[in-house]
């Protein structure tokens, strides 16, 4: 991930501390197909308190999110992964337990996704590359919501 060049600063572990970011409570289920990225984002969330259980692709995070069904709190997927998209992932998951709470991320705009069938825009979703501070609120906010 580049150099934060944000109001928060970063601390020696290259991690983002700031107001707002106090430390994160539940179960994320990240799935990312990038090595590099989702080491770098469960090295962010564990930082702040979160458990991270990892997947690879979208096949990988339906059969993940099967099996830790009540414990994940929230799912992140990048949309573009090899084996079974992230919508379609999202959809698995979601008739495996409606109402799980999803967060998308991905390298290309949200209106390029959309343009190709990739992302429906009613949807939340982050550009890669990923602000820390950024992950962090927007998963927060999103834990906070009634489901």
């Amino acid at each position: 991930m580049p150099r934060e060049t944000s109001e928060h600063p970063e601390t020696s572990e290259g991690l983002v501390e700031g107001p707002g970011l106090d430390g994160g409570r539940g179960t994320i289920l990240v799935a990312e197909d990038d090595e590099g990225m989702r080491d770098s984002i469960t090295a962010i969330l564990q930082h702040f308190g979160y458990e991270v259980i990892e997947a690879v692709n979208g096949r990988d995070a339906v059969c993940t999110f099967e099996f830790h069904k009540e414990r994940v709190d929230l799912v992140l997927l990048d949309v573009i992964m090899p084996e079974m998209n992230g919508m379609q992932a999202r959809d698995r998951i979601l008739t495996i337990r409606p109402g799980a709470k999803i967060l998308f991320m991905s390298g290309y705009s949200g209106d390029l996704l959309h343009a190709h069938g990739l992302f429906d825009s009613g949807h939340q979703l982050l550009e890669k590359p990923i602000r820390p501070h950024l992950l962090l609120n927007t998963i927060r906010d999103i834990l906070a919501e009634k489901a």
